[in-house]
């Protein structure tokens, strides 16, 4: 799944819940950047990368903590 946070300067905590199951492993990456206007170049071709993103797992629900101006993938493992 994907999610993004657009708030130029608030972080967004969200919870994911299953209605049924449970989430045994949860993983993410996530692109942000202090800078809005940041962007790669040919001269700076890293300037904004992918970076890992903890999930925090319990049951039947992931919770994430973005930060301003992030998207994010997340990896779930169900049962």
């Amino acid at each position: 799944m994907t999610v993004t946070n657009p708030s130029l300067d608030s972080p967004v905590t969200a919870h994911i819940r299953l209605t049924s199951g449970s989430i045994v492993e949860g993983r993410g990456s996530i692109l942000t950047h202090a800078d809005m206007t940041a962007g790669n170049t040919f001269d700076h071709p890293d300037k904004v990368k992918l970076a890992p993103f903890p999930v925090t797992v319990r049951g039947s629900m992931a919770e994430i903590a973005l930060p301003p101006r992030a998207v994010a993938a997340l990896e779930l493992v169900m049962v």
